[in-house]
């Protein structure tokens, strides 16, 4: 247990302190902080490229060196240029800051709504880390331990990446292409900010892959309830708001769980948690226009492209009706944010440039297109039902919800906050319930996959039903003071009691059941990689020669033999044996289709002695959907294939014909 509490301790330090370095170093404290992981990928983005070309191996110390680079140059910039134009007159969610702005230096002030005291920022603090403790625990609860193996296809490679930097220490596309595509280096590209950070808790002690995996996984809910809290606040200054949406944002089954017990979608789902704080992010910079701040936010911005390169047009769904809602009621901001956004643009392309660029060179056009599964009507429902891929609607939640809905007309800052949700759920719709070019073309960023356009809409759900939670505190104890004896106090929290007893029964005490056995079968079940193959590899590891290649199928899981072990398999990741498969090279077809012909097939045997392999490792089970390799049925009646060590049904050969 102590290993566990250390590795998500880890984890969340590596993601918060060099982040709130430079946000401390650009002079700013308060709700903005919750962007601080944001900040830190954008340094990982900048720093592991920048170690990548001088040579320098990615560690701790490159981190902190680059940490404490950028912390420079924001406090530079805040002492000797602090602002870009003119900063604008804001509420007192940003009135402990230097905020020194009143009459010729400001701009179009922004009427101020309600005083805030500490303790409803407290408050909403506590909710915050409630609901984050609360989604981490149900993901716990669901892996059963942080030290389960991934059974699911995203999962072989996310370790196989994270091992590899731990050991390398480079980032470099063209390093982790070595995994598996070490023919096909000119169009590989795979988005390793969120691995970079993750192996550098292999350098704070934490010595599992597996474990890292699960506690960066464990962090999603927890970035995602802070972010939440802090931009509904700000966009509210609705303290019961913006507590009930943080603590409820972690509980629709497609938001936090089936993004991370499908695949799983780490860096995807880390990334849709991290939009919101980047929204209130972009909010504080275009408030204050602090130079400073405009390179934190540039390296936030940068960061989004580092870990996913979809939670760029992520971002954009939520940022573009927020700054349109934002020059609609304020038209003379327009010209000091451009100026602001043209700023921070430029230190976010400076961050990025070297995932864009490689992005870009490395793109065939290639595009997943999945089958439309339904109706046109039924995805519409099943999204704001809660109710995709589930046995039926998440009720607690929608019904709050609906309360919410009926409440948007009293909460027009939040306008925009519900068209970016509308956005959403269309995607959705044409994900799931339209083939066309159009829908491809559109849904393409997110790999036309509906399931993460379940959790976009999810999100917006769970805080129309926040907002539904603030209506019914704030009205029914009116109605019931106004009618009754009772004070409005005692009203007040004889509402809530009666809300959160109803709302739990109603629940099932949050569908923490439910969302746990959801994470059940790729944690827990050893469908695919159970204790057999765990027990071979360990065994493997003293036989085969230390940095030798081990072949392996690259569907049966064998691949986790990198993580768990150190040893190097052939297949670094999970290639379809498809004949003329997209980015499957002639060496690895002629393996996956011939290997067992290696007695008489020299070109196999020439690709065997070429990269020096002498063992072969397969395992019992396979990834769903999945099947063994034309080329390694039967090795085990072939007499070129000495029997090594077996473990149950996981068996190691020696390659002797």
């Amino acid at each position: 247990m102590l290993e566990e509490i250390w590795a998500v301790c880890a984890s969340l330090l590596l993601a918060v302190v060099p982040g709130a370095a430079v946000l401390a170093a650009a002079r700013q404290r308060g709700w903005v902080l919750v962007a601080s992981p944001l900040v830190t990928y954008g340094i990982v983005t900048i720093g592991g490229a920048l170690a990548s070309w001088t040579g320098l191996s990615w560690s701790v110390l490159t981190l902190a060196l680059t940490t404490v680079l950028w912390a420079a140059v924001a406090f530079v910039l805040s002492t000797f240029v602090p602002r870009v134009g003119r900063a604008v007159v804001d509420d007192d969610l940003y009135a402990d800051d230097e905020l020194d702005v009143t009459g010729e230096h400001a701009e179009a002030p922004v009427p101020l709504a309600r005083r805030l005291t500490w303790r409803a920022h407290a408050l909403v603090a506590a909710c915050a880390a409630f609901g984050g403790l609360f989604g981490a625990y149900v993901l716990r609860r669901g892996m059963g331990s942080l030290n389960a193996v991934v059974q699911d296809w995203d999962g072989v490679f996310h370790a196989a990446v994270v091992r590899w930097i731990a050991e390398t220490g480079d980032l470099s596309q063209s390093s982790i292409a070595q995994l598996n595509n070490r023919e096909t280096v000119e169009t590989f590209f795979y988005p390793s900010s969120w691995h970079g950070l993750a192996a550098l808790g292999w350098d704070l002690g934490v010595d599992s892959v597996p474990r890292l995996l699960n506690a960066g996984s464990l962090m999603m809910p927890i970035l995602l309830a802070f972010g939440i809290a802090g931009l509904v606040l700000r966009v509210t200054r609705n303290p019961v708001a913006a507590g009930a949406s943080a603590i409820l944002v972690t509980m629709p089954s497609a938001l936090v769980f089936d993004t991370l017990w499908r695949g799983p979608l780490i860096p995807f789902a880390v990334g849709l948690a991290m939009v919101p704080a980047l929204v209130l992010l972009f909010d504080r910079t275009l408030t204050l226009r602090s130079t400073g701040l405009v390179v934190a936010t540039g390296l936030a911005a940068g960061g989004v492209v580092g870990v996913h390169p979809s939670g760029v047009y992520t971002a954009f769904i939520f940022l573009v009706p927020w700054i349109l809602q934002r020059w609609m009621t304020h038209r003379r901001l327009v010209v000091g944010d451009l100026l602001t956004i043209v700023a921070t643009g430029f230190v976010a392309a400076l961050v990025a440039a070297p995932s864009l660029l490689t992005a870009i060179s490395a793109s065939t056009g290639a595009r997943q297109d999945w089958p439309a599964v339904e109706t046109a009507g039924q995805a519409v429902g099943e999204a704001l039902l809660l109710n995709h891929a589930r046995s039926g609607p998440q009720w607690a939640i929608v019904l709050l919800a609906v309360v919410g809905v009926l409440s948007f007309r009293k909460m027009r800052s939040m306008w925009w906050f519900w068209v970016a949700g509308i956005l959403s759920l269309g995607l959705f719709v044409l994900a799931a319930a339209y083939d066309t070019p159009t829908g491809e073309d559109l849904t393409a960023p997110w790999w036309n996959d509906r399931w993460r356009f379940a959790a976009m809409v999810a999100m917006f759900v769970a805080v129309a039903a926040g907002v539904g939670v603030a209506a019914i505190v704030e009205r029914v104890p009116r109605w019931v003071s106004g009618r009754t004896p009772v004070g409005l106090k005692v009203a007040t929290g004889g509402v809530v009691v009666v809300l959160v007893y109803a709302f739990s029964m109603l629940s099932h005490a949050g569908y923490a059941a439910q969302n746990a056995d959801r994470m059940y079968w790729n944690f827990q079940s050893g469908a695919v990689i159970g204790d057999d193959d765990l027990a071979l590899w360990a065994k493997a590891a003293e036989i085969v020669p230390e940095g030798q290649m081990v072949l392996n199928d690259p569907t049966d899981g064998s691949t986790w033999m990198l993580a768990t072990e150190g040893l190097r398999p052939f297949f670094g990741g999970i290639t379809l044996a498809i004949p003329n498969q997209a980015g499957l090279s002639e060496t690895q077809e002629a393996l996956l289709f011939h290997l067992s012909d290696i007695a008489t097939d020299q070109e196999v045997r020439d690709i065997v002695d070429e990269y020096g392999i002498e063992y072969v490792i397969v395992g019992e089970g396979w990834i769903h959907g999945m099947s063994r390799a034309a080329g390694f049925i039967g090795i085990e009646d072939n007499p070129a294939f000495e029997l090594v060590e077996q473990v149950g049904g996981a068996q190691l050969f020696r390659i002797v014909g």
